[in-house]
């Protein structure tokens, strides 16, 4: 499986689509190997004083798979949800944001 993420998700997160969505998303990652940065089975590593070689790499690639998480995400929704995640610092916390945004947002227009 590539990269194309745009490809494999389809359309952009958007009002009509979240369901959908959130499922692609989820299967995309998880057969990237990296659904554990959104569901916090993949924490990042502490980043303490007088790391050795190994425990200094662990941080970098573990920094580097969430930007590219972060990365995907930000691709694939639509550009009026980028403000509301634009502070996300990690993947959990972008992923949680847009599912509180999208589930009010649905309660919302069940009652209007």
């Amino acid at each position: 499986m590539g990269d194309n993420i745009v490809q494999i998700v389809g359309d952009k997160l958007n009002k009509e689509n979240y369901f959908i969505w959130l499922y692609r998303m989820e299967d995309f990652l998880m057969g990237k190997g990296l659904w554990g940065l959104v569901n916090e089975e993949d924490e990042c590593p502490e980043l303490l004083e007088n790391l050795n070689a190994e425990e200094q790499n662990e941080y970098k690639t573990w920094i580097e798979k969430s930007r590219k998480v972060l990365h995907w995400i930000l691709i694939c929704i639509s550009e009026s949800l980028i403000p509301h995640i634009i502070k996300a610092s990690i993947p959990k916390e972008a992923w949680d944001i847009i599912h509180e945004y999208m589930v009010r947002r649905q309660k919302l227009e069940k009652f209007t």
